[in-house]
C-alpha cells in the first residue's frame, strides 16, 4: 500500500511547484492508495484535488467502456474543463507548455484524497502536518484555521500550541522537527519555510542535531499528545547523500521520545521537470535572483511525489514506518462529499423557520399587491413555499429577508439580482423586484430538487454603506457565524512576467516590455 501523507501544493504561495490536479494525479499514475494534500495554514487546495479525483473516477469507467479510446475521454474531460473555467484568470491554473504532462492511458490507482494541513505555531519551533480522519475534525480544523487567521494581519495565521486543547481532539497529527543533521548556523541561514530548509527538516525554526535536539522539544510534543488523537513523528529524506544516518537518527529520536515512526516524501512538485519553477519561486519569495539564490536552491529534482517502490527503497531499513503511514491514513476516511448545505434553524417567538417564512411571503404579496392578490401570484408563491419546505431551506430565505429588510429601514440601496429573480416568493420577501408576471424562467431554475443544490441570492448593497450591513450581521448574528468569501490571489500574467523577471536579473525596463507584449493567456 503506498501513501503520501505530506504534499505541498502551489496553495502553499511561492513554495509549492505543482497544482493539486498534477498531485493527485501523479498520485494515481504512481498507484498510491492515498494522498494528503497538506498545505501550510491552509485548506485551498483541498477542493481542486478533490474535483480532479472525481473526474479520473469519471475518466477511468469511461476508459473501460466499449467503443470509447481512453485518448477520447480525456481530451472530452480536457474539453469540459476548458468549458467550466468561467473565471478567465483560472487559465493560469494550467501546466505551462514546456511542463505540461499527457494524460495516461490508463491510471494504477484512485488515490483517496486526504485533507490535511501544515500548521506552524508562533510559541514553538515543532510544526505539524495535521490530517483529517472524520467530519468533526475537519469542522475543528477549520475552526482552527479561521481562529488563527482572525488574530492576525491578513494573509498570516498565528497559532499557539494552547489553541490544539479546544481545536485538536479529533485530529491525527505528524510532528516535524528540525532535521538531526543540521547545524545550528545552518538552519538559521535558511530561513524557516524555504523549500531547501523543509527538504532538509520539513520545519523551519532553530534546530539542533543529535538526541539532545529532540529532547529540547519534548515538552511541546507531551502537550500536543494531550489534545490530539494521535501522534507521531514525521520522517522524511533530503535527498542530499546523507538519508541513512538522517533516518536512522530520527528513528532514534522517536524512540526516545516514544512516538511512532511516519514515513512522507514530503514533495514539493509532482516530477523533477518543475525543479527550477520551484527555485524560481524561492527567488520571488525571498526576493533574490538566480545569481544569489546559493544554498536555498533545491539541491536536486528529488522533492517529487513517489510511488510505493521508491518509497520502499527509501525507508527500506525503517519498514515500520511506512505499515504506520499506511494505518494513519487508512484512519482518515473523510470524504469532500460528506459536506452538505445545512443552514442553522432559528425559531423566533416560537415560530419555526417555515412557518414564519410561510407568513412573510404571504403578508409580502399583500403588501406588493394592495388591490388583491392576483390568484396566479399566489398559486406560484405557494408552490414554491412547498418546495422550500420540502428542501429545509426555509431559514437560508429568512437570514436573506432580515438583512434585506435592515438596509431598507436604514435607507440604504438594496437590490437582489440573478437566478433569485425567478423566484416569486423573492419579490414578496421584497428581495428582488422582479414580479411574477414578468418572471420568465421556472422557480427550478433557482431551487431544484433533482439538482440538489442550495439557492443562491445575490443581493447588492449600496457600496458606500455596505460596511453598515456588513456591522449589522456582525451584531445580529455573531462574528463567529459570519463570513467573507475567502479568495487566493495568484498571478496573472503580466505580474508573472515581471516577478519572473527580476528573479532573472533583468532590468525593470525589460521585464516591462516584456510584459507589456502581452495582451492575453491560453495553452498556446
Amino acid at each position: 500500500m503506498g501513501v503520501e501523507l505530506a504534499a505541498t501544493t502551489n496553495f502553499t504561495f511561492l513554495t509549492g511547484a505543482s497544482h493539486p490536479e498534477e498531485m493527485v494525479e501523479r498520485a494515481a499514475e504512481l498507484g498510491l492508495d492515498a494522498v494528503a494534500v497538506a498545505d501550510r495554514m491552509s485548506l485551498a487546495g483541498v477542493v481542486r484535488a478533490h474535483v480532479r479525483l472525481k473526474e479520473i473516477a469519471r475518466e477511468d469507467v469511461a476508459r473501460k467502456a466499449p467503443n470509447i479510446t481512453g485518448r477520447d475521454v480525456v481530451d472530452h474531460a480536457r474539453r469540459i474543463r476548458a468549458l467550466t473555467r468561467t473565471d478567465p484568470s483560472s487559465r493560469l491554473q494550467e501546466p505551462l507548455p514546456d511542463t505540461a504532462e499527457p494524460a495516461p492511458e490508463t491510471y494504477r490507482s484512485i488515490p483517496r484524497l486526504i485533507v490535511g494541513s501544515r500548521l506552524a505555531f508562533a510559541d514553538s519551533a515543532v510544526e505539524l502536518v495535521v490530517l483529517v480522519p472524520d467530519r468533526p475534525a475537519y469542522a475543528a480544523l477549520s475552526r482552527l484555521l479561521t481562529l488563527g487567521k482572525r488574530r492576525a494581519e491578513k494573509g498570516r495565521c498565528t497559532l499557539f500550541l494552547d489553541d490544539l486543547a479546544d481545536y485538536g481532539a479529533g485530529l491525527l497529527a505528524l510532528a516535524v522537527l528540525p532535521d538531526p543533521m543540521a547545524t545550528p548556523a545552518a538552519t538559521a541561514s535558511e530561513g524557516p519555510g524555504s523549500p531547501s530548509a523543509e527538504g532538509a527538516s520539513g520545519a523551519g525554526g532553530s534546530g539542533s542535531s543529535g538526541p539532545s535536539g529532540a529532547a529540547a522539544h519534548a515538552g511541546d510534543l507531551g502537550r500536543i499528545a494531550r489534545h490530539v488523537a494521535y501522534l507521531g513523528l514525521l520522517a522524511a529524506p533530503a535527498y542530499d547523500g546523507r538519508d541513512a544516518a538522517r533516518l536512522a537518527a530520527r528513528a532514534g529520536e522517536a524512540q526516545a521520545l516514544g512516538l511512532p515512526l511516519v514515513a512522507a516524501a514530503q514533495p514539493l512538485m509532482h516530477r523533477g521537470v518543475r525543479r527550477r519553477l520551484a527555485d524560481i519561486l524561492t527567488c520571488i519569495r525571498e526576493r533574490l535572483t538566480v545569481d544569489t539564490l546559493g544554498t536555498r536552491a533545491l539541491p536536486n529534482a528529488e522533492r517529487v511525489l513517489r510511488g510505493p517502490e521508491a518509497m520502499a527503497r527509501l525507508f527500506a531499513a525503517h519498514p515500520a514506518s511506512l505499515a504506520e503511514a499506511a494505518a494513519v491514513a487508512a484512519r482518515c476516511r473523510f470524504s469532500l462529499e460528506e459536506l452538505a448545505y445545512e443552514y442553522p434553524d432559528e425559531v423566533v417567538d416560537g415560530e419555526a423557520p417555515q412557518p414564519r417564512l410561510e407568513r412573510l411571503a404571504r403578508e409580502g404579496l399583500a403588501w406588493r399587491y394592495p388591490e388583491g392578490v392576483p390568484a396566479f401570484a399566489r398559486d406560484l408563491v405557494e408552490r414554491e413555499l412547498a418546495l422550500i419546505g420540502k428542501l429545509g431551506y426555509a431559514p437560508y430565505f429568512l437570514t436573506v429577508r432580515d438583512i434585506v429588510a435592515f438596509a431598507r429601514g436604514r435607507g440604504i440601496l438594496v437590490q437582489g439580482r440573478g437566478s433569485a429573480a425567478n423566484s416569486a416568493t423573492c419579490y414578496a420577501l421584497g428581495i428582488t423586484e422582479i414580479g411574477p408576471e414578468r418572471i420568465t424562467m421556472v422557480f427550478e431554475r433557482f431551487v431544484s430538487e433533482a439538482r440538489n443544490e442550495p439557492p443562491d441570492i445575490d443581493v447588492d448593497f449600496e457600496h458606500e454603506r455596505r460596511e453598515e450591513v456588513i456591522q449589522y450581521i456582525y451584531e445580529r448574528y455573531g462574528r463567529h457565524r459570519a463570513g467573507i468569501c475567502a479568495t487566493v490571489i495568484h498571478f496573472r500574467s503580466r505580474a508573472a512576467i515581471r516577478e519572473v523577471g527580476k528573479a532573472m536579473g533583468l532590468s525593470a525596463d525589460v521585464t516591462s516590455a516584456l510584459a507589456g507584449q502581452v495582451w492575453g493567456w491560453s495553452r498556446e
